[in-house]
């Protein structure tokens, strides 16, 4: 069964003087955390300029279509409504990023689990990276509710342009498939958190001190929160901030973009992977910050 993002949402992106949308998000008004500045980082993601520019202080500027007012990138709430995303000169011409979305398929015959990146993010992080629920079993050995998921979940032989992004490979690393059993590529999640982070419907920014995005209703209630500080790139063991800001770019293109990506149902109990081919596509892109 698919579903497609754009359902429900109430703010609706315009470029330039166009009729139609070019996309739009969903906010969850009793968990209002995407301000002004966030939303024309979003833009400059969703949008990019038709000629590669040398310089400029910003590529766009958003007004809002219902009041014509300039909307500042400040530290105000983002508001439903209708927005226009236009250039900040007459030489610059946009066009919506067509930068491949990178969809995950979860076959129920695959399984990348690993008991050594697990066991080592669960020392690290204690709990819920994300919501900041602590594990008060752990101390029992008792992990029910609690996954050690992966920000880019694939293996070392299909993520050549995610592996140069992690530096700390020790032997049991190679010896547990590769860099991508790094605990910088991964961090605990609460099991429900996890579901939505894996559908990329929420990201985290470690430009914004890692805020915490939800790209729709809040039902964890952890928009607005910050990634603990045991997740963070603070030291060697975590979360490698590129890659984060890729995971948050897929979040952007996923539910921002057209439509939005469809959701799949699947058996979220299995750890999901990438689509081969438009992974492929997409390693030689500059996406990885």
């Amino acid at each position: 069964m698919e579903v497609y993002r754009s359902k429900g949402r109430n703010v609706h992106i315009y470029l330039e003087d166009e009729p139609i949308p070019i996309g739009g998000l969903r906010l969850d008004v009793d968990a209002l955390h995407i301000t002004h500045a966030n939303f024309y980082h979003f833009a400059e993601i969703l949008v990019v300029p038709v000629q590669p520019l040398q310089t400029v202080n910003r590529l766009l500027y958003v007004v809002s279509r219902d009041t014509s007012v300039p909307i500042l990138c400040d530290g105000a709430l983002l508001q439903p409504g209708s927005y226009l995303v236009r250039a900040t000169c007459p030489s610059i011409v946009l066009r919506v990023n067509d930068e491949p979305y990178i969809n995950r398929i979860i076959p129920p015959s695959v399984t990348l689990r690993d008991d050594n990146f697990r066991d080592r993010l669960r020392a690290r992080d204690a709990g819920c990276a994300i919501s900041g629920k602590r594990n008060r079993f752990a101390h029992l050995g008792i992990w029910a509710g609690f996954v050690a998921a992966r920000v880019w979940p694939l293996p070392d032989s299909v993520s050549p342009g995610a592996r140069r992004l992690i530096s700390d490979v020790e032997p049991s690393d190679r010896a547990h498939g590769g860099r991508m059993n790094s605990p910088q590529n991964g961090m605990i999640l609460d099991s429900s958190v996890h579901a939505l982070f894996d559908k990329n419907l929420i990201g985290v920014d470690p430009d914004d001190g890692y805020k915490v995005f939800v790209f729709g209703p809040d039902c964890n209630s952890v928009a607005g929160r910050c990634l603990s500080p045991s997740a963070r790139e603070n030291g060697v063991y975590g979360v490698r901030n590129s890659l984060l800001r890729w995971q948050l770019r897929q979040c952007v293109f996923a539910n921002m973009r057209g439509d939005g990506e469809p959701l799949h149902e699947f058996d979220d109990t299995t750890e999901g992977i990438f689509s081969r081919v438009v992974l492929m596509q997409s390693l030689d892109r500059k996406v990885m910050g």
